[in-house]
């Protein structure tokens, strides 16, 4: 339980860190029960969802995986934020105690022009208009590995690409709480491949992937939506019962970045 006091709209403008837009953040200080889309266009300021199994269980953001199903929890779910050349997102995440081995899905990330998952790899790749980067996660061994999943201009197949390292995937307990920051940093034009995806949990960085080329066109290349989805389905099982993960104090801000372009995050493990 939550004990805090509440001055403000669930939208709360936080202190910024240094040479960063102040952050905004959702942290679902609600009463119990069903959280809808209206709900989600109320506190994220618009809100665009296929399915929504969700609702709030002790101030916190509950996600349903139901059993016997795949693709259903928080599918195609977006919110447009102010087109930037980067963002953070951050975020706390749990998973039930009773998480599921053997599960596989995506969960929360950013976007930009026509924001291509799905399978619209060949769009991406002929069109170059569009890119998605979200975190994507395999239940096993006990435990919840997580790494970056991207569909972009140069890509290969129908499907995204798990890109990074083998090393760069992390593993996080069940029944527990992490905190995650994702950043995109766009490339710095349309014909270059400098693009940067980071992500933090706890304040260390676990992934970082540079020499991506996101976009191919002026519009392609902004970070314009929270990609706020969470769901399982791909190569993992279908659940044989109802799984639910946990998320709490969303925050998304963007970080001014010098026109050399030695973005501070580059050079840094820590989280920004």
């Amino acid at each position: 339980m939550k004990f805090r006091f509440i001055l403000a709209p669930v939208i709360t403008l936080l202190v910024g860190t240094p040479a960063s837009a102040a952050p905004k953040e959702v942290d679902f200080s609600r009463r119990d029960g069903v959280y809808s889309s209206q709900d989600f266009a109320k506190d994220f300021g618009s809100f665009s969802s296929d399915n929504c199994l969700t609702r709030i269980e002790d101030q916190t953001l509950r996600i349903t995986y139901p059993k016997g199903k795949k693709i259903e929890g928080l599918r195609g779910a977006r919110v447009p934020v102010p087109p930037k050349g980067n963002y953070v997102l951050g975020f706390k995440i749990k998973y039930a105690k009773d998480f599921e081995d053997g599960l596989h899905g995506k969960q929360f990330g950013l976007a930009g022009g026509a924001g291509y998952t799905g399978g619209r790899g060949k769009e991406a790749r002929e069109k170059g208009d569009g890119w998605s980067v979200r975190l994507q996660f395999d239940s096993y061994n006990g435990k919840v590995a997580n790494q970056v999943y991207v569909y972009h201009s140069d890509m290969k197949d129908k499907y995204g690409e798990s890109l990074g390292s083998q090393e760069q995937k992390f593993m996080l307990q069940k029944d527990r709480w992490y905190d995650i920051r994702l950043k995109v940093t766009m490339q710095s034009s349309p014909d270059k491949a400098d693009g940067l995806i980071e992500v933090w949990e706890g304040g260390v960085r676990r992934i970082k992937v540079d020499k991506i080329r996101f976009a191919r066109t002026k519009d392609g290349c902004e970070v314009s939506e929270l990609a706020l989805e969470a769901f399982c389905g791909g190569a993992g099982i279908v659940p044989t019962r109802d799984n639910h993960l946990f998320i709490d104090n969303v925050r998304w801000w963007s970080e001014k970045t010098p026109s050399s372009r030695k973005r501070p995050s580059m050079l840094t493990d820590e989280a920004p």
